[in-house]
């Protein structure tokens, strides 16, 4: 159950309250449906898409609105934009 708690204030603590509510013969049904493991990485390839599938008027209006941010890293993001489609 600590697991569950720990796991559930990580990824989704809105929620919390409403798994406390709920009874707790449903809770622990539940969780003998849930497995939890770990996994060693060793590798991890990355991709980014940007407005994939967008009009161009989209992707120019999303890259302009991106590169008049003072924050250096939204900038940025409209910057690789540019360079991807231009």
């Amino acid at each position: 159950m600590a697991a569950m708690e720990a796991s559930i204030n990580s990824f989704d603590a809105g929620y919390m309250q409403q798994f406390k509510n709920l009874p707790e013969k449903y809770v622990k049904g539940m969780l003998n449906g849930i497995v939890m493991f770990e996994i060693a990485v060793t590798r991890l390839d990355g991709k980014y898409k940007i407005s994939q599938g967008k009009s161009d008027a989209d992707k120019n209006s999303v890259m302009e609105s991106l590169l008049e941010s003072k924050d250096s890293t939204i900038h940025r993001l409209g910057e690789i934009m540019r360079e991807e489609y231009s």
